[in-house]
């Protein structure tokens, strides 16, 4: 009797015993991966993968000064009254609130300075720890909170890292999407805080793209690679009350605090646009 195949996860295998060894073997899997330990492993061997591969591109800075002068609001360096373009005069800044599209994650710990301190934001799911794991070996800390919607516990946080003078890094259209769609966490908090948002983007000449709701860029190996930095955008300081008003959920009493929420958000989706557009042209 010829058994009939199943598909399970993509890879074929026979009915009967076979099929219940497999979905056991699956089953113990996820359990494994769930645990702690499961998670460290996962998350070394996540690290070593980009790792591996971004070594193998050939990566340049397309405008090293001003990747210099942006960072000067990371080391928390006090402007001198003199107006350079990029940095206002009378700023006396502390960190920086870095964005990227979501399809754009995979090289971004790589291409992170080692020695500027930075935090991402993650869930206390296994997947969020996972990921914690991984982009510690790259020298990133992690802040523990709603990935799905910037919780007021969260963005607290973060605003006490920047405070302290290290910087934040965020995807906007992360971590369901849509693509290329803003939500309001980075906005609130450079609202919240006072902090400068600074687009960032990377690009390859070769590349394969993902399946997922972001399509997610991965470099192909000996690809040549390009880091671009965009102008800090500034946005007018509200504290506490003024962010929490306006807030996370975008729904408060204030109308005009929404609205000026959302103008922020499509601007910073138009930067970010921009230098996507800017940092792939360099390879054609």
């Amino acid at each position: 009797m010829i058994a009939t195949l199943s598909v399970y996860h993509g890879i074929s295998v026979t009915n009967g015993r076979w099929s219940q060894s497999w979905d056991l073997g699956c089953n113990m899997l996820k359990k494994l991966l769930k645990s702690p330990a499961g998670n460290r492993v996962m998350g070394w061997v996540i690290a070593a993968i980009i790792r591996l591969l971004m070594v193998t591109i050939r990566w340049r800075r397309s405008d090293r000064a001003a990747f210099a002068a942006a960072l000067q609001f990371h080391h928390g360096v006090a402007d001198t009254g003199a107006d350079t373009g990029v940095i206002p005069t009378g700023v006396i800044p502390t960190g920086v609130i870095v964005v990227f599209w979501h399809e754009r994650i995979m090289a971004m710990p790589y291409l992170w300075p080692r020695g500027d301190r930075v935090y991402a934001l993650q869930s206390t799911h296994a997947d969020g720890r996972m990921m914690a794991h991984a982009i510690r070996q790259f020298g990133i800390q992690t802040i523990w909170g709603s990935t799905n919607r910037l919780a007021h516990s969260a963005l607290r946080g973060l605003a006490r890292v920047l405070t302290d003078g290290c910087s934040v890094a965020m995807t906007p259209d992360g971590p369901r999407g849509p693509a290329h769609v803003a939500a309001v966490g980075p906005v609130a908090l450079a609202r919240l805080t006072g902090c400068p948002i600074l687009p960032v983007c990377w690009s390859v000449d070769r590349q394969w793209r993902g399946g997922g709701w972001d399509r997610t860029i991965v470099p192909k190996p000996f690809a040549r690679g390009r880091l671009l930095i965009g102008d800090p955008i500034f946005l007018t300081a509200t504290g506490a009350n003024g962010a929490n008003a306006g807030g996370t959920n975008a729904g408060g009493a204030n109308n005009n605090g929404k609205a000026d929420l959302e103008a922020a958000c499509r601007r910073l989706e138009q930067a970010l646009d921009q230098l996507g557009a800017e940092a792939d042209a360099l390879h054609q």
